[in-house]
């Protein structure tokens, strides 16, 4: 599911927003292997943005072994912003 808000409503109506996100130039404050998280400025505000590629096998396999269980879906960080909201 994608729900996007004012000014990208507007900025990417008919376009791919995936798409769009990944042309997105700003400054990198985390970049790993499967996720980075980059500040952007749009219309004179900044925004960020926490780009998640999946999950790896090997980080799964971590998890099961220390006993938690993997995240493979934003739907726990989903559900928690969507009742602070």
């Amino acid at each position: 599911m994608v729900e996007l808000k004012a000014p990208l409503t507007t900025l990417w109506r008919g376009k791919d927003a995936f798409e769009e996100v990944k042309t997105l130039q700003g400054e990198v404050f985390r970049e790993l292997e499967t996720r980075r998280t980059l500040r952007f400025e749009l219309d004179g505000k900044s925004y960020f943005l926490k780009w998640h590629k999946g999950t790896s096998l090997k980080e799964i396999v971590k998890n099961l072994i220390s006993l938690r269980m993997p995240v493979l879906g934003a739907d726990r960080r989903m559900a928690r912003h969507s009742s602070s909201t």
